[in-house]
């Protein structure tokens, strides 16, 4: 299903950039790296909002089955691990905030220097056709 999120994403932004400027498909670009990607990790986020606490009752019943009452001491390790996953979540959460913004200065970097090349590319067919023009002169006005 993410896929097909991400896919459908990447082919709307697509279409939108064939017709704008180049500096509007720059800032699409941006939107296909970086906000695509974070739109596909919140929709594999989202299942675990119905997951987790399925998963987590039928540990519980298969203890409970298993241990009885001391299956309750298993519920409370199980809150504790979950606590303890808070501070862990803000750490990748703030980890992932800086990759996505390395990954968008990145995409900028990129942008520029290609922009440079094609810039440097015509100079050097202007400098070749220059040359080239003042040698037929130079052979003419011989």
């Amino acid at each position: 299903m993410t896929i097909r999120i991400r896919a459908a994403l990447f082919s709307i932004i697509y279409k939108k950039c064939l017709n704008l400027s180049s500096q509007s498909k720059q800032e699409n670009i941006n939107l296909m790296s970086v906000d695509v990607e974070r739109i596909g990790f919140f929709s594999w986020y989202l299942h675990n909002i119905r997951r987790v606490p399925l998963e987590i009752v039928l540990a519980l019943l298969i203890l409970y089955k298993s241990l009885g009452l001391a299956s309750f001491v298993a519920f409370v390790a199980t809150i504790i691990l979950m606590l303890a996953h808070i501070p862990l979540g803000k750490l990748q959460e703030k980890f992932q905030g800086k990759l996505m913004d390395s990954k968008d200065q990145r995409m900028k970097v990129t942008s520029e220097t290609l922009r440079n090349m094609r810039v440097l590319k015509l100079q050097g067919w202007d400098m070749k056709f220059l040359t080239k023009i003042i040698e037929l002169r130079n052979f003419e006005t011989r």
